[in-house]
């Protein structure tokens, strides 16, 4: 995925997927109750989508592209990280 597609993503509700993912890792998040929990999901949704709009308007396209490549390294190890932890869950032979 391009940097720009992801931020653009991020502003199109991709934003309520990335938090959720990020709380769900956050032991205190556990401990809310479901009311917190909304609270903290809405707030953490719409600051990363209202950041991402943020540097899809007002970063410069030159520095977008120079960040680029770093992002494309990170996104991608991610994936493989992701899909690693995945595989080790899911091994029939891990005991």
């Amino acid at each position: 995925m391009e940097l720009n597609e992801f931020l653009v993503w991020l502003t199109a509700g991709g934003s309520v997927i990335a938090w959720s993912w990020i709380m769900e890792q956050v032991p205190w998040f556990q401990s809310l109750s479901a009311s917190a929990k909304k609270w903290v999901q809405l707030g953490g949704s719409v600051l990363i989508a209202v950041g991402a709009l943020a540097v899809t308007m007002y970063v410069p396209k030159e520095t977008l592209e120079l960040i680029a490549p770093w992002f494309k390294l990170i996104a991608g190890l991610f994936g493989v990280i992701f899909v690693n932890q995945i595989a080790h869950a899911y091994d029939p032979n891990r005991k």
